[in-house]
């Protein structure tokens, strides 16, 4: 049973909350991070995905209307590596931006 499918609008009092996965293939853990997506409660949670690249991940994640966001994630594997997320993304543009304010 979904809580709340797309359609339903964030409020004000929603909080921002962006999921990272470091591939945009279509494995196990993909399809798990999918349907959680699904049943997020949109009227508490603003979801926002970063991907590495164009993929079957954020087209599923985008016919959910969720804003997916495409940025060179390096490896996640290393220290530091959400930082450099963040930093490589700044140089982006406007999904650099949007990402530097979530963090």
């Amino acid at each position: 049973m979904a809580a709340v499918m797309t359609g339903e609008k964030p409020t004000r009092r929603s909080r921002r909350v962006l999921f990272v996965n470091h591939v945009n293939g279509w494995g196990g853990a993909e399809k798990s991070l999918l349907r959680l997506l699904e049943n997020l409660d949109r009227r508490r949670f603003c979801p926002l995905m970063a991907v590495p690249g164009t993929g079957p991940l954020s087209e599923a994640v985008r016919a959910l209307e969720i804003p997916v966001f495409e940025v060179p994630l390096g490896s996640m594997q290393r220290r530091g590596g959400v930082v450099k997320m963040v930093r490589q993304a700044r140089m982006t543009g406007r999904s650099g931006a949007v990402l530097q304010q979530l963090v």
